[in-house]
């Protein structure tokens, strides 16, 4: 997790809606609810980690709570979205977690933003977690290299200005937002 309230605040006077891959403990959402936004969509694979979640931000009528693979629920998840939203794309397969469920993507990057890709707002901004691990792609990740998740960026939008803030490490998470956002 190398999002903070920081990292979020710039993008919140764009955006109301967050939307988020990789719930995990909910450390997201809590930076999301600290910076302001007003909508919090998040997708979470694991049982036990979503249900923390769920109890954690139980009552909060910001937070939507999803359990399912990202790879499967993010078209749906966003298929209601009237508005650009920020997308913090974080999923991926955790060694050492257990599951119910062992068939999930192990890192469903490449078709979370062929989903994003498929809504018809072509300016969200998009976030990319652990671009340290993409610059060399790592077999339990499906080995996915940067170049083919900037490939699948500018696919959505052609115009979309890429560059690196710093995260977990220096220039460690990718945005892609329009131009002139």
């Amino acid at each position: 997790m190398s999002l903070s309230v920081a990292a979020l605040k710039p993008f919140v006077s764009k955006h109301r809606v967050f939307v988020e891959t990789g719930t995990n403990k909910g450390d997201g959402v809590q930076c999301a609810l600290d910076a302001g936004f007003q909508t919090i969509v998040s997708i979470e694979f694991y049982p036990k980690t979503f249900e923390l979640c769920c109890n954690r931000f139980k009552g909060n009528p910001k937070v939507t709570l999803l359990q399912n693979d990202s790879a499967i629920g993010l078209k749906t998840a966003i298929a209601n979205l009237s508005e650009p939203a920020l997308f913090w794309l974080d999923a991926h397969f955790m060694s050492g977690m257990e599951t119910d469920k062992p068939s999930c993507t192990p890192c469903p990057v490449l078709a979370e933003l062929a989903a994003i890709g498929e809504h018809p707002i072509k300016t969200h901004t998009i976030l990319v977690d652990d671009v340290r691990i993409f610059r060399e792609g790592i077999a339990l990740w499906n080995g996915i290299k940067l170049d083919s998740i900037v490939a699948a960026v500018m696919k959505i939008n052609p115009e979309y200005v890429v560059r690196y803030i710093n995260g977990y490490a220096p220039n460690d998470i990718l945005v892609a937002e329009a131009k002139n956002a």
